[in-house]
């Protein structure tokens, strides 16, 4: 333990003392967590991976689509915006 540890355990041991339960909670949280996931999943671990890339498909397929989309409108409003504008020759 280092000095600057032994001062704030000495001057604020009730914060260090939050902390630790804090810590304690959310370990106990996750594993509790992590338990339950595991007893009560509906599918089985090669059934949830392929939603999981089912999904991700899904997700990235419309996402492109999106995109695309935006694109075009984003090349149609500068296009507007350039032919507002002359240019130098005119």
């Amino acid at each position: 333990m280092g000095i600057f540890e032994y001062v704030s355990r000495v001057t604020h041991p009730k914060k260090s003392m939050e902390a630790a339960d804090i810590l304690w909670a959310t370990t106990v949280g996750l594993a509790a967590g992590f338990l339950a996931g595991i007893l009560f999943a509906p599918e089985t671990g090669k059934e949830t991976r392929a939603a999981i890339v089912k999904t991700g498909r899904l997700v990235s397929t419309k996402v492109k689509k999106t995109l695309n989309h935006a694109k075009g409108t984003l090349e149609e409003a500068a296009s507007d915006v350039a032919n507002e504008f002359p240019t130098e020759g005119e």
